[in-house]
């Protein structure tokens, strides 16, 4: 597991939908990994929920609609990739951190090309995956 820097970064951008902190669902199904970066996310300002797998993610989102996603790639139940898809049928627009440790299999399954999409090779550096959300979150 990767340690968490200390850091007080700049706020996040506000949220499209309520004007207040961006809400990021982070999904790993390694809980502590999941729960480090939770607390990592929202100790710099997101507003965070997590989940240890898609379909837990999927019950989250669709009772808190969320402006960001933070996902492990192979997980049980349902995969990174089904995940994506299955929130995107909704949300066009999601801006989504793909973690994992196969990423030509994640690179396959959501393509390289897709738009407000980052794939990021584990270990990841927290603040690594804060820069990807931001800039996603322009």
């Amino acid at each position: 597991m990767t340690p968490v820097p200390a850091t007080t970064p700049a706020q996040p951008p506000a949220s499209r939908a309520s004007g207040h902190a961006p809400h990021v669902l982070v999904v790993d199904d390694d809980f502590l990994s999941g729960l480090a970066m939770k607390n990592y996310l929202g100790r710099i300002g997101f507003r965070t929920s997590f989940a240890t797998d898609g379909r837990q993610a999927i019950d989250l989102a669709g009772r808190d609609p969320i402006d960001a996603l933070v996902t492990d790639f192979r997980m049980p139940n349902l995969n990174g990739a089904e995940l994506v898809r299955h929130l995107r049928a909704d949300t066009p627009d999601l801006a989504v951190v793909v973690l994992t440790g196969y990423a030509p299999d994640a690179e396959d399954a959501l393509g390289t090309g897709a738009e407000r999409l980052v794939i990021m090779d584990k270990p990841v550096d927290p603040t690594a995956v804060e820069k990807a959300v931001r800039g996603l979150l322009g």
